[in-house]
């Protein structure tokens, strides 16, 4: 659902499953989205993968692993996705245009 928003509100130049890698090549995450050139990921989140303490800490390792590396992450739910898309899509917009003022 997530990529059919994101290609209905006119942003299709993502790449889905995006490997964030660092400088030397080594893997840093791998993003549901990434829109490479705003350095930009979107994350479709949802409780089955999320529910051990396990998991709870890995999810903040790899987000602080993205955000050290210059990525913006924007996280979603489907609740967000199906009810209010427009505010999904304004987050998704505002970030990517934030991430090329900052590159600039």
């Amino acid at each position: 659902m997530v990529r059919q928003v994101l290609i209905a509100g006119g942003m299709s130049d993502f790449v889905e499953e995006y490997v964030v890698l660092d400088e030397d090549g080594n893997f840093i995450a791998r993003g549901d989205f990434g829109f490479v050139e705003d350095w930009t990921i979107v994350e479709a989140e949802g409780r089955a993968n999320h529910t051990s303490k396990l998991d709870f800490r890995r999810d903040l390792e790899r987000r602080n692993r993205l955000t050290a590396a210059g990525w913006a992450t924007v996280h979603t739910t489907w609740d967000q996705v199906r009810n209010r898309r427009e505010e999904f899509l304004e987050a998704v917009r505002k970030t990517r245009e934030r991430q090329r003022r900052l590159r600039a």
